[in-house]
C-alpha cells in the first residue's frame, strides 16, 4: 500500500515538474516572441523615421533648386516668360503633392503668387498685387491657428531678401501614406506624436492615449530611442501593448514616431504553440515522454519560424533593393540629360547642383547593389565544393581590372584547398583585396600577401595582410556592418557594404573571421574555414 502511495506521489510530483517546466517554456517563448517582435517594429519605427528625415531635407534642398531667384524675377514679369518658373514650380508641386497643400511667394513689393493643389489638376494658381505682408529674413517652420504647419523659405539676391516662399505642409496627409508603407497587419499600429505629447495622427482612425505618454514625451525632447511595455486606450478598449519610439525632426520640431504591436497577437501565437501539451502530462509517463518530444518539436517548429521569419526579411530587402534600381537608373537617365542641356546654357550654379544629385543617386546605386549581393548570399546560394584557392585567388585577380594593375604586390604563398561556394569564396576574396588596395597608405609601396595560417583538424586557416594606413582596433566590428563610415573627412571610401559581404558569406559558411590592425600600418584578416562543412 506505502509502495503505490510512493508511486503516486513520485508520479505526482513527476507531473508537477514537467508541468512546471512546460510554463517555464511558455513563459520563455512568450518572452523570446516579445523580445523579437520589439526588434521588428523597433527597426520598422527607425526606418520610417530616417524615410520621412530623409523626404524632408530632400524636400528644403529641392526647394532651391526648383526655384531660385532667377525664377522669381521672371515669374513676376510678362505671362510670356513666366513659363519657365511656373513649370519648375509645378514639378516641386507634384513631386511633394502627398506632403504640401499650397505654395505662396510673397515679392519684396508686397505682391502675392498663391498656387494651390487638388486631387483633379495639381496646379491652379492666382496673383494678388499689394497684399502688404512683410518679408521674412530667415528660414523657419510655425504653426498657424488651425495647427497647420508652414514653412517659410527666403530667397535673396546677394545680402537682400526679394522673396519669401511660404508653404502649407499636410503632415496628416503624409503620414497616412507613410504608415501604410509600414503597416504589417491589424495587430500593428502607428502614431505620430508630438513634443507636447499629443498624437497627430494615428492609423487607427480613432483618438488614443498611451500609458507611457510622460515616457514617450521624456524620449522625443532627449532625442533617443526606446521601447516600452504597456498599454493604448481607446473610445471603446484598453489594451496591452509593445511600442517602439523614434525621436525625429521636423523642419525644427520635435516629433517621435511610436510603432506598437498588441499583446494579444501575441498571446494567440503562444497559446498556438502550446496546443494540448500540458493536458497530456498529467496522466502517464508515456504521455510525459510525447511531452518532451513535442518541446523539442515546438522548439525546432520556432526555429524555423525565426529562420523563415529571417528569409522573409531577406528576402524583402532583396526585392526591395531590385525594384528601387529601375527608378533610380531613371534618376540618373534624366539627370544625365539635363547635365547635357544645362552643360549647353553654362548655369554653372544649376550644374553644381545637378552634379550633386548625380552622386548621390551613384552613392544609392552602390548602396542598393550591395544590399542585393547582400540578400543573394543566403538566397542563392550554390553547393560547396571543394577549392582550390591558389587557382581562385589568381582568377580573381586577372578578372578585376584593379587588382591586375597591382598583380607585382600580392604575394601569394601555397595555400590549402577548402570547402565552400565558389562563387561567394571569389566575392569573399575580392573585397578584401580591394579593400586592402582602397586603403593604400600612400607612404609606402602597397605589399599584399596571402599565405596559410596556423590550421588545426577544426578550421583551415588563410591570413590576409597589407601594408596599407590600418585602422584603430577600436573600430573592428563596426568595420563589418554595412555603410559604415569611420573618418567622415575620408570621403566615401569606407562607405560601403565590402566588409559586411565578408562576414555574410564567413557566417553561412560556418566559419570564422577576425581582424588586426596596427593603425597607420598595418591591416590583418584572418580567416578560419570549416573543415567539416556540409550542405544545407
Amino acid at each position: 500500500m506505502k509502495f503505490y502511495k510512493n508511486i503516486g506521489i513520485i508520479i505526482a510530483i513527476i507531473i508537477l515538474i514537467v508541468i512546471g517546466l512546460n510554463v517555464f517554456f511558455y513563459m520563455s517563448f512568450y518572452n523570446q516572441q516579445v523580445k523579437s517582435h520589439s526588434i521588428i517594429i523597433s527597426k520598422q519605427a527607425k526606418l520610417c523615421g530616417i524615410e520621412v528625415e530623409d523626404n524632408l531635407n530632400d524636400f528644403t534642398n529641392d526647394l532651391n533648386f526648383y526655384f531660385n531667384k532667377y525664377d522669381f524675377y521672371q515669374l513676376f514679369k510678362e505671362k510670356n516668360i513666366q513659363n519657365e518658373p511656373i513649370r519648375k514650380l509645378r514639378q516641386f508641386f507634384i513631386k511633394y503633392n502627398d506632403l504640401i497643400s499650397s505654395i505662396e511667394i510673397i515679392d519684396f513689393n508686397g505682391n502675392l503668387f498663391i498656387f494651390n493643389g487638388n486631387s483633379e489638376n495639381y496646379f491652379e494658381k492666382s496673383y494678388k498685387e499689394g497684399s502688404k505682408k512683410a518679408l521674412k529674413t530667415n528660414n523657419f517652420a510655425f504653426y498657424e491657428k488651425d495647427n497647420t504647419l508652414i514653412y517659410n523659405s527666403i530667397l535673396k539676391d546677394g545680402n537682400d531678401v526679394i522673396a519669401n516662399l511660404r508653404i502649407k505642409l499636410e503632415l496628416k496627409t503624409y503620414f497616412e501614406i507613410i504608415f501604410k508603407q509600414y503597416h504589417i497587419s491589424n495587430q500593428y499600429f502607428q502614431s505620430l506624436i508630438n513634443n507636447n505629447g499629443e498624437v497627430t495622427y494615428n492609423n487607427l482612425n480613432h483618438n488614443i492615449i498611451y500609458s507611457q505618454k510622460a515616457s514617450i514625451l521624456n524620449s522625443i525632447n532627449n532625442n533617443y530611442e526606446e521601447f516600452y511595455n504597456q498599454s493604448v486606450r481607446t473610445k471603446d478598449s484598453n489594451e496591452d501593448i509593445i511600442s517602439a519610439i523614434y525621436p525625429i525632426n521636423i523642419l525644427g520640431f520635435k516629433y517621435g514616431l511610436v510603432f506598437s504591436e498588441t499583446k494579444s497577437s501575441i498571446y494567440n501565437l503562444v497559446i498556438r504553440k502550446a496546443g494540448l501539451i500540458s493536458f497530456f502530462t498529467i496522466f502517464t509517463f508515456i504521455v510525459i515522454i510525447v511531452v518532451f518530444l513535442n518541446l523539442v518539436k515546438s522548439l525546432k517548429q520556432n526555429e524555423k519560424i525565426l529562420k523563415q521569419r529571417n528569409a522573409d526579411l531577406e528576402q524583402l530587402t532583396f526585392s526591395s533593393s531590385h525594384h528601387l534600381q529601375e527608378p533610380l537608373r531613371k534618376i540618373i537617365l534624366f539627370a544625365d540629360r539635363l547635365s547635357s542641356k544645362l552643360s549647353n546654357e553654362s548655369n554653372q550654379a544649376e550644374l553644381e547642383i545637378l552634379k550633386k544629385i548625380q552622386n548621390f543617386a551613384s552613392k544609392m546605386r552602390t548602396m542598393l547593389n550591395g544590399l542585393l549581393q547582400f540578400s543573394e548570399i543566403n538566397l542563392k546560394g550554390n553547393e560547396f565544393t571543394s577549392l582550390d584557392i591558389n587557382k581562385l585567388t589568381y582568377e580573381i585577380i586577372k578578372e578585376k581590372p584593379k587588382l591586375l594593375i597591382h598583380e607585382k604586390n600580392i604575394i601569394i604563398s601555397k595555400l590549402p584547398e577548402i570547402t565552400g561556394d565558389k562563387y561567394q569564396i571569389k566575392t569573399l576574396f575580392t573585397e578584401i583585396l580591394i579593400n586592402s588596395i582602397n586603403f593604400a597608405n600612400k607612404e609606402n609601396n602597397l605589399n599584399i600577401s596571402i599565405h596559410e595560417g596556423k590550421s588545426n583538424r577544426k578550421y583551415t586557416q588563410i591570413i590576409i595582410k597589407d601594408n596599407g594606413i590600418g585602422i584603430d582596433l577600436k573600430y573592428k566590428n563596426r568595420i563589418f556592418e554595412p555603410f559604415q563610415q569611420l573618418k567622415p573627412e575620408e570621403g566615401s571610401k569606407r562607405f560601403g557594404i565590402g566588409l559586411s559581404l565578408v562576414q555574410k558569406i564567413i557566417e553561412r559558411h560556418k566559419s570564422e573571421v577576425f581582424v588586426e590592425s596596427v593603425e597607420n600600418d598595418s591591416f590583418t584578416i584572418i580567416l578560419n574555414f570549416n573543415k567539416n562543412l556540409k550542405n544545407g
